[in-house]
Parts: C-alpha cells; structure tokens; sequence
C-alpha cells in the first residue's frame, strides 16, 4: 500500500496499479467524471506535487498544455499508484459528499430526453448550473454526469434531463427500467454558473440534454425577478426533440427580457404553433444577431457544438465572457 498525501493535510491509502480516482473515491474524496474514468472528458484533473516527472498519457496530452504538465497537472482516471504521492486537488471540490435520492417522478419531456426527480436524502446547496454524478447499478460500474434542472432553491430535491443515447448503459438503463421509488448514489454538486447575478445580457446556446443546466439558470432568474436579459437558443433534429416547449414558451410570454429562439434542423411538416428557426443553432446566431460585444455567454453541448458556436460568435463581435459545459 501507498500513502497519498493531499495538501489539506488528509491522507489516503492506495494499492499498486490503483487509480488515483479509484482511491480517492473510495476514501470519500470525489473527483468529477463525464466519461467514465476512460480518459475522454478532462474532469477529473489534480495536480501531483511529488513524485516529479510522472510521464503525460496520450489522452492526457489532449488536455493540457505544456506549462500544466510541466506544473504537474494530470488526470486522476489515468494514473497508477506506484509510490506515495504528494497530491491538490482544485479547490471547487471541497465542497463534493455522496448523497442517496430516491426517485419520485420521471417523465419524457421530449423525444429522447427523460426527466427525473430525485428527492434527497439531506439537502443539497448548489449553484445553477451544477451537476451531479449518478452512479450506475453495480453490474453497470459505471458514473454519469448530468446537470441539475432546478433553481438553486430546490434544496431537498433535483431534477435531471437523460438523453438516451445508443448503447449507453446507464442512459438506457434510466430510459427502460429506472422505477419510482427507486434509489441512486450521487455525488453532488460540481460546477456552477457563479456569473448568474450579473445583470449585462446573458446569451445561452444549448442542445440535447444541454437544456438542463439552462432550465436552472432561467428558473432560478425567474424567482429572483429576471432583471436581466436573456436569449436562449436551442438547436434540435426535429420539432419532438424540443424539451420543455410549453414551459419556455409560456416564460418567453411572461418575461420582456426573455427571448427563446429554437432552431430545428429538419423542419416538420405540419404548420406549429410557435415560432422557430429552420437550420442550426450557428444559422440563428448568424441570421437573428447582431453584435455579440458585451454579452456573456453560456454554452452546452457537444464539443464539436462548442467549437462551431464560438467561432459564430466571435464573428459577430468580442464576447463579455463564454463559459461552457461539454457534454460526452
């Protein structure tokens, strides 16, 4: 056994070839993952201060620059323990406990797209835009994360948004079998939306189960009394994969400040009873904006989303700030 030393003073034992997330997690020190501890989404990032010289993995070349590796940074999900180490973690993970809920309700709130509600076991203080990690059925050995859809008020329950994914065990497990009253492990909460009370122009661009980390922004916007403006794009295949509709709707109906622009890609056939942007979230930056300079930015999606967006919004002028969620 070695002994792993973190930099508040707790210490953890860990056995040869075990990964740093494996032991951190088993001695209730919780490191994000998207993916799973497969090296994919760059979560789960520490810094090693001792031993020196630990060589990079290719996965972890990916996500780093040379100035971080060469400071020690790496990902926890791809290193083995060989000797005792001397380990910081990044601060935001302080505040990371393990928690059970109970499901209460689920429901499609779109095609592919599953809403449950989770009533917890203590509550939980978190900022609009966290996430959780739901663990999987033992059989699974799987961890998940997805983003909270509640307001920050929402203390002693969450909801989240699944998106089915093909041949994703936890998804379709979720999707299939997942039953009321059943309960889940969860780590909670990551990240966080800390810039919501600023009042300058919020721009949000999202898709697939992205929804959910801006469903807790507007939501908790709208209990504070939305003092500020907000647009909201959300890029879709078809017109049954827009979740939430009649909720944004009515909240664009209500609120001055509160644009919704959907945009879908293959438009239906039959005349809808709202608005939207036929093409892709980038076609609605393109067509319906016209200076990006000063406004703040939220995206969610995928990484290849991420990239186009960014690129269509520094078009349009220089950004206030751009944060983002990078969904796997």
């Amino acid at each position: 056994m070695f002994k792993l030393t973190l930099t508040d003073g707790r210490e953890v034992q860990a056995a040869e070839g075990q990964t740093l997330f494996a032991a951190l997690r088993e001695a209730g020190i919780f490191v994000p993952t998207i993916c799973g501890g497969k090296g994919f989404c760059g979560k789960c990032r520490v810094q090693i201060l001792a031993p020196e010289g630990i060589a990079p993995t290719p996965e972890e070349l990916k996500h780093f620059n040379q100035e971080e590796l060469a400071a020690g940074w790496h990902l926890a999900c791809r290193v083995a323990v060989s000797s005792d180490m001397s380990i910081s973690l990044p601060g935001e993970l302080k505040g990371i406990y393990l928690c059970k809920g109970t499901v209460t309700e689920r429901e499609l709130v779109a095609k592919d797209i599953m809403r449950v509600r989770l009533e917890l076991a203590k509550p939980l203080d978190y900022l609009p835009g966290a996430f959780v990690m739901i663990d999987g059925p033992k059989m699974f050995g799987v961890s998940r994360a997805y983003s909270i859809s509640t307001p920050e008020s929402s203390k002693n329950a969450v909801e989240i948004n699944v998106r089915l994914v093909p041949g994703g065990k936890l998804s379709t497990y979720i999707h299939e079998k997942l039953a009321i009253g059943e309960e889940l492990t969860l780590t909670a909460p990551y990240s966080g939306y800390a810039e919501l009370k600023d009042e300058g122009e919020l721009l949000c661009v999202a898709g697939g189960s992205g929804v959910s980390p801006v469903m807790s922004l507007l939501r908790t916007l709208k209990e504070s009394g939305f003092n500020r403006k907000v647009t909201f794009i959300y890029g879709a295949n078809t017109a049954a994969e827009l979740p939430y509709l009649g909720e944004l709707l009515a909240l664009q109906a209500s609120e001055p400040n509160f644009t919704y622009l959907p945009a879908i890609a293959t438009p239906p056939a039959e005349p809808q009873s709202y608005a939207f942007d036929t093409g892709f979230v980038t076609d609605v930056i393109a067509q319906r904006l016209t200076t990006t300079d000063n406004v703040a930015v939220y995206l969610c999606g995928s990484e290849g989303m991420i990239k186009a967006v960014t690129t269509a919004l520094n078009v349009k002028g220089t950004p206030k700030s751009i944060f983002y969620d990078k969904f796997n």
